[in-house]
């Protein structure tokens, strides 16, 4: 192969995005711990129904049980967005 052909430069573009995909979570950590740390720390819902409520979650199967009106629980932060649009659920600031 002469440099430059095409077979090439396609062989070293394929292993640049492996090696980007494969070094993504470490490179993201490392340049942002606070937005790791955010993106794994929970957020709270409270249930203002009447009675108990369970709630499972259809992007992680996580299942919410809510056991009393004003039930307080934190919650995985890629379930909110969902629970944000359930019913007598609502996002508390703690």
């Amino acid at each position: 192969m002469q440099w430059g052909d095409p077979k090439e430069q396609l062989s070293r573009e394929a292993y640049r995005a492996i090696v980007t995909v494969a070094d993504a979570p470490r490179l993201y950590e490392a340049a942002a711990p606070s937005a790791m740390q955010q993106r794994r720390a929970g957020v709270t819902f409270e249930y203002q129904g009447a009675t108990a409520m369970t709630v499972v979650s259809p992007l992680t199967r996580r299942t919410y049980c809510f056991s009393h009106p004003g039930a307080r629980l934190e919650v995985d932060p890629r379930d909110t967005a969902w629970l944000t649009f359930t019913r007598n659920l609502v996002r508390t600031g703690a």
